[in-house]
């Protein structure tokens, strides 16, 4: 399913293929919803006309795209995301791009089990809303912890100055540049130190309403984070400097030691702070979200794969012959199948062949290749159902 190249290329030669059902009468978008397959369903964007209809229409059970999009996703798809919070994010951005899309009469339909798509979502997604509560709660009280020691050391040392005072109450060192390094460096991580204790408060005194997981609660984490690792940083140039003032005697090498041993405490919560970071601001702010309108290349005519590569798709156990050979053109004008039951494709369709390796040429009939490409599409979706789908590449 998550091959979209496939997909794409069958849409493109056979566009029809958008209103083909599997046995519980979903469409490829709302299968493509199901499996929480974001670059199947981005081709949606290329299909304005139909986009209406697919994701309007019920299945068995009479949900939409909307109720489909409300129930949790498979435990692979769920877990590609680390930390429940993160996870219920991501729960909320399909929900919320499903619902942008379809019709505003889906919002309120409901399913046979009397649901509508909030209510659906709502019952889903408890057990993670709970989790996702719990892991971000944990995480801002460790953080909250850390600021607080730092904000307390740092405002103790803008008090006891390094060197002392003399007896009009100044500074001693007040005149060295070191000095009004580490004055500069210890207010600023007096100030940063204090900034992410407000925003972890913030975050442990959140509602904790699903939609607060969208963007509220992943922001304030993530500026949160950035903070405390801004006072860390501060910390250890203002410790550096205040090593400097105190033991160095304008002896430049002890920067060095001093420069070295600040560097663990930053290099260590970048080391286990930063995979964290990095997913919350892709997932929040990212350069390239899960949806994208106008992606794809249904509009072209060249090859799906790589130059040189050769892609296949093989259904193994399908109930026909139909369902048991299926191929894909992406190697310019020739496509390969292999292995599939003796079968060649010819302007009539699937035929028996006496080899295993059978050849559809240019010179073959359009109308058989929208044809056949018919029969692929049926094909894999019936095959998504069943799990009976095998995908191979050369």
């Amino acid at each position: 399913m998550g091959i979209h190249e496939i997909v794409e290329e069958i849409l493109r030669v056979y566009p029809y293929a958008v209103y083909l059902e599997n046995n519980e009468k979903q469409s490829i978008f709302q299968q493509a919803i199901v499996f929480r397959q974001e670059k199947v369903f981005n081709l949606i964007y290329q299909h304005q006309e139909s986009r209406a209809m697919v994701l309007s229409k019920g299945d068995n059970f009479n949900n939409n795209a909307l109720h489909l999009a409300g129930y949790v996703a498979h435990p692979e798809q769920l877990y590609r995301r680390a930390g429940a919070a993160l996870q219920m994010q991501t729960k909320l951005q399909w929900f919320k791009e499903v619902e942008r899309l379809v019709l505003p009469k889906n919002r309120e339909e409901r399913n046979n089990e009397k649901k509508t798509p909030a209510q659906v979502f709502s019952n889903a997604h408890k057990e993670l809303v709970e989790k996702g509560e719990k892991w971000i709660k944990d995480t801002a009280s460790s953080c909250t912890i850390i600021a607080s020691l730092i904000a307390t050391v740092v405002f103790a040392a803008a008090i006891q100055v390094p060197g002392g005072n003399n007896d009009n109450g100044r500074p001693i060192f007040n005149q060295q540049t070191a000095f009004i390094v580490f004055g500069i460096f210890n207010a600023l991580a007096l100030f940063s130190s204090i900034a992410s204790v407000l925003l972890f408060l913030s975050i442990l005194t959140s509602r904790y309403a699903e939609e607060d997981f969208l963007v509220t609660l992943p922001k304030r984490l993530i500026f949160g984070l950035i903070c405390l690792f801004l006072c860390i940083l501060f910390t250890m140039t203002a410790f550096g400097a205040t090593l400097y003032l105190v033991f160095g005697e304008n002896k430049g090498w002890i920067l060095i030691p001093a420069g070295a041993l600040g560097c663990i405490p930053v290099t260590l919560f970048c080391v286990l702070q930063f995979p964290l970071l990095k997913d919350m601001i892709k997932s929040t702010y990212g350069s390239a979200p899960i949806f994208c309108m106008g992606g794809g290349r249904m509009t072209g005519h060249g090859p799906a794969g790589r130059a040189g590569e050769e892609v296949c798709f093989i259904v193994t156990h399908g109930p026909n012959d139909h369902q048991r050979a299926m191929c894909k053109a992406v190697l310019g004008d020739v496509s390969r199948v292999w292995n599939c039951e003796r079968v060649a494709i010819g302007p009539n369709g699937i035929v028996p062949s006496p080899t295993h390796h059978a050849f559809w040429s240019s010179q073959c009939h359009m109308d058989a290749k929208v044809s056949l490409l018919g029969h692929v599409a049926k094909a894999v979706m019936d095959s998504w159902h069943s799990k009976r789908l095998c995908v191979a590449s050369r």
